[in-house]
This record gives structure tokens, sequence and C-alpha cells, in this order.
């Protein structure tokens, strides 16, 4: 599926139902693209979106609103940042506390 921002940009102003349509059907398409075990969590989250969307008066205030969402997934407790740095912690205290092995028992396959 390709993208023309011209082309959506001039949809949305000439014909806002129709824009809608179309949105709605390529974020559906792109969900249908992702893994199978991924593709309810979009969903919730596409939910979250156009919920906030409804909420907004305007397109800049919903752009605004999903925006924030977007760096709150990121930088608040339980976010993008925080996940990261405890990976990052957990492999710095594994890499501190182990020691290769000095040797190996060799085992022998059937072949």
């Amino acid at each position: 599926m390709s993208f023309d921002f011209k082309e959506w940009m001039d949809l949305a102003r000439n014909n806002p139902v129709e824009f809608d349509r179309k949105r709605v059907e390529a974020i559906e398409y792109l969900i249908a693209q992702a893994p199978q075990e991924t593709q309810q969590k979009l969903r919730c989250l596409q939910w979250r979106i156009d919920m906030e969307r409804r909420r907004c008066g305007n397109t800049m205030a919903a752009c605004t609103r999903v925006y924030s969402m977007m760096w709150n997934s990121v930088y608040n407790e339980g976010g993008l940042l925080e996940k990261v740095n405890l990976l990052l912690k957990v492999r710095n205290n594994e890499a501190a506390t182990s020691t290769p092995p000095k040797s190996a028992k060799i085992i022998a396959f059937r072949s």
C-alpha cells in the first residue's frame, strides 16, 4: 500500500467522509499485516487513539493529544525508557557476575 501525502491531504480537505473511510481501511490493512499475536494489542491502541480523537474539538487538539500519548508511552512509569534501562541493568549485572567456564564436557552424539 503506497502513501501519497498530497492525495490524502486533498481528500481530507475535499471529502472528509471518504478520507475517514480510507483512513480506517488503511489502518486495518496495516494491523492485518502484523503478526497474529500483536494484532489485538494494535487494535486496542488504535481504539484508544480513536477515542482521544473523538474527545478533542479539532484536528490540531487531537494531534497534540496523540503526540502526548506517544511520549507518555516512552517516558512514563512502565514506559519504553524504563524497560530499556531495566534490560541494560540486567545485562550489566549478568555480565559482571558471570564468568565463562574454563572447561566443558564434550558429549558424543550418535550419527
